[in-house]
């Protein structure tokens, strides 16, 4: 054949052999980062699901984007989408983006494949867009650049980060506040600009707790109102990663998507802009939190101490009126949920110690050195983040 193969030992090692590998979780290490072995092999596959999708599949929230569905329905309109994220946004290691002129299947980044796939849905009106990515960028990133998203004018604004912050081990509330800044600077000067904020697909597991994507995926809940939806990337890895190995779904085994995975935000973010109701909504998050943990990941009681707590919680979840108090349901409910140890976490007994995590040196490419002590501001005729405390924003 003339695919490439690799021994495991190519990939898994004992020791840092190198001076620059992972150290895992269990203590053994992993070659993960910008190697040519992990992107240079591309190959053109069709998959033929044989069945049913049983894991969970995000909401439709056009409820909370009317400005740009009423926008998108209006034939000969021009619709303008930006996408602002780390390397992912900016398409690092699909097909498509690998060296100066991509590899073959030439997948596009997934901002570019999303604009396409709202272009195909909606061919009355003309599509625009533009990404604005930088490798290493945590959400500070979209307050450095306002000035650009506010020239631009976007009609929807896609925002990507969240890895390079979880990786370093920044705090979900740390997260939260930062893109609760950004999001009040859109508004205040793009104020017809619905958002979509994009959590962040899972770094390799073996390196990177999920829990605390997790915790990301979870939080980003808390933001979500009119004109704010959330497009959760995170429980959509989440189920794959117990079905498909993590290398498989990697492009650089740390935490860049390959093709397939790339396809994870385009899918999920085209269901969350579908034109749902209110009660759409509920009932999704009533279906959602019936999958919001997997068996493989727990010990039999625990699981089934889960599942029943879940069962109880869709129902009230499927009770509520509006939407807002399914979502005031869902955040309260997955408190009790995620509060349910893991097998991971009986083994172990304990926290994971977060010191095996502490980078002291330049890692590959994403990773969270490349804008350290940068003071995030804006100031556009002192509209927007004017409220702010000086100095609030760093990474």
């Amino acid at each position: 054949s003339a695919i490439r193969s690799y021994t495991y030992s190519t990939v898994y090692k004992d020791s840092d052999t190198l001076g620059n590998l992972w150290e895992t979780l269990r203590g053994d290490y992993v070659m993960a980062g910008q190697y040519d072995m992990y992107f240079t092999g591309y190959m053109n596959i069709t998959y033929t699901a044989k069945s049913e999708w049983e894991g969970a599949i995000p909401e439709a929230k056009g409820i909370y984007l009317q400005n740009v569905i009423e926008k998108l329905n209006n034939d000969g309109d021009t619709v303008k989408v930006m996408g602002i994220g780390d390397s992912i946004a900016g398409g690092a290691n699909v097909s498509g983006d690998i060296g100066d002129t991509g590899v073959a299947p030439y997948a596009d980044p997934w901002c570019d494949m999303t604009a396409k796939a709202i272009q195909e849905r909606y061919p009355n009106v003309t599509i625009e867009n533009e990404t604005i990515a930088l490798g290493g960028a945590t959400a500070t990133y979209a307050i450095e650049r306002m000035a650009d998203i506010v020239a631009y004018d976007p009609d929807l604004l896609i925002i990507e980060f969240g890895t390079n912050e979880c990786m370093a081990g920044e705090t979900a509330d740390y997260y939260i506040d930062t893109l609760t800044q950004a999001i009040e600077a859109v508004n205040a000067n793009v104020p017809d600009c619905d958002i979509i904020i994009a959590a962040p697909i899972l770094s390799n597991p073996l390196i990177f707790p999920e829990d605390w994507f997790f915790a990301y995926a979870d939080a980003l809940y808390s933001l979500e109102r009119q004109g704010v939806a959330i497009s959760d990337s995170t429980s959509i890895h989440q189920y794959l990663d117990t079905r498909k190995n993590y290398l498989d779904m990697t492009g650089d085994f740390l935490c860049h998507p390959n093709d397939f995975s790339n396809r994870i935000f385009v899918q999920s973010i085209m269901k969350t802009l579908e034109e749902g109701s209110e009660a759409d909504y509920i009932a999704g998050l009533a279906d959602r939190i019936l999958n919001y943990r997997y068996e493989v990941d727990f010990d039999s009681a625990d699981w089934e101490n889960l599942t029943s707590l879940a069962a109880a919680a869709s129902a009230d979840i499927a009770a509520s009126n509006t939407a807002e108090e399914a979502r005031a349901k869902y955040m309260e409910h997955i408190e009790t949920l995620d509060a349910i140890p893991t097998s991971a976490e009986n083994i172990a007994n304990s926290s994971i110690d977060i010191s095996k995590l502490i980078f002291s040196t330049v890692k590959p490419l994403d990773t969270v050195s490349a804008i350290n002590n940068v003071n995030a501001t804006f100031n556009e005729d002192e509209k927007a983040l004017s409220a702010l405390r000086e100095g609030a924003i760093s990474a």
